[in-house]
């Protein structure tokens, strides 16, 4: 593979999204002593979970063609529902889960 190859207008993003990852990976690798061990990398993607499928849902509707900037105040909004019902009111999980589903 050529040089061309990942400049390609399609590839971009995510060449660039890789190299930032990568950058940001080995930036905290050098300024802390354990990051390098595989249970902070598996951590890193257990936190950061909610945020692959929200990006898969997104990714879905900016294939379809359509727009639509509302998904982090929905994340948002979903979370202090579920906070304020869990911890105010003493709401179960099973409890909360078909109302932040359905908003």
């Amino acid at each position: 593979m050529n040089l061309a190859h990942f400049l390609n207008p399609r590839r971009l993003p995510l060449v660039i999204t890789t190299l930032l990852f990568a950058l940001l990976y080995g930036f905290g690798a050098l300024s802390y002593d354990a990051f390098l061990s595989p249970q902070v990398f598996i951590n890193l993607l257990i936190d950061n979970s909610f945020l692959l499928v929200v990006a898969v849902g997104m990714t879905f509707v900016i294939i379809s063609g359509g727009i639509d900037l509302s998904v982090g105040s929905i994340v948002a909004l979903t979370t202090m529902v579920s906070a304020t019902l869990a911890q105010k009111y003493g709401w179960t999980f099973w409890q909360i889960l078909p109302l932040v589903l359905a908003m």
